[in-house]
């Protein structure tokens, strides 16, 4: 509308981040930002901040309190309580692992967060791995956005499953989770009660470290502005393939995430 403002296309809150993964929180919001979200705030250490505000200076940013490890030593109350509530949470990115962020994870994947939209991601699901009562009732406000390792661990399967195996585990993990599943890879499977879509395209820029951190910032930002999570991780799917796409130009490899995330903006259009 002629009259919106930033309140209008949703608040999303990024947790994640520690001083080894300093940059997955700085993607994600960039990533977010291009989906055409009205307000991102990174939650996260004084590290983390200091580089997603170099990367998205419109974002905004909640510094949390460091544990021994470089992490987040941080409850529910401290972030969620500061600012306005958020529209969606995506928590994982970078948070890497300590008892104190397994937690919060947690916490912030079950009921403490309430019906708050989420995505969770990367060590945001490892932390599920020791927790399945928190797994089992994330209900279907909820993406999860695996892995095969990360299925492999949620599930205790032997091995990353593939091909076959892996559309069977995303299944598996929907129907045990209630949440819609994004088993990342080529190709990528989007699982949700009895029905599955496949999204094959394959593309090899995408084969590097930061991606998932781009699709979560995606996925999150659609879940901000309304869109149900089935059909943002649908659309989010796309859009990061897109995006690749559009930033790879004619090239296979080498091509930094950053550009990616910068492309999402440049795919949404596409849709215009």
């Amino acid at each position: 509308p002629a009259a919106a403002h930033k309140g209008t296309f949703g608040r999303l809150l990024i947790v994640g981040g520690s001083v080894r993964y300093r940059g997955a929180p700085a993607l994600a919001a960039l990533a977010a930002l291009g989906a055409g979200v009205g307000l991102v705030t990174v939650a996260s250490v004084e590290a983390a901040v200091a580089t997603a505000a170099a990367h998205a200076p419109s974002a905004t940013f909640r510094p949390l309190p460091q544990g021994p490890e470089g992490g987040i030593e941080a409850g529910v109350a401290d972030v969620l309580a500061q600012g306005p509530s958020p529209d969606a949470l995506v928590v994982g990115p970078g948070l890497g692992r300590s008892s104190a962020s397994d937690a919060l994870a947690c916490d912030l994947a079950g009921k403490e967060s309430g019906q708050t939209l989420r995505l969770i991601d990367a060590d945001g699901l490892n932390a599920l791995t020791a927790a399945p009562e928190v797994l089992g009732a994330v209900g279907e406000q909820s993406v999860l956005t695996p892995h095969p390792g990360e299925l492999a661990r949620l599930l205790d399967l032997p091995e990353p499953p593939e091909g076959q195996a892996r559309l069977r585990a995303a299944q598996t993990l929907a129907r045990r989770s209630g949440a819609t599943v994004v088993a990342k890879g080529s190709p990528t499977f989007v699982c949700a009660g009895d029905t599955n879509w496949i999204l094959a395209r394959p593309n090899p820029v995408l084969a590097a470290a930061g991606s998932g951190d781009v699709l979560a910032g995606v996925i999150g930002a659609l879940l901000a502005q309304g869109l149900a999570p089935t059909a943002a991780a649908r659309l989010g799917v796309w859009l990061h393939a897109e995006a690749a796409q559009i930033a790879a130009g004619e090239s296979d490899r080498g091509v930094p995430m950053e550009r990616i995330a910068r492309s999402i903006e440049l795919a949404l259009a596409r849709l215009r």
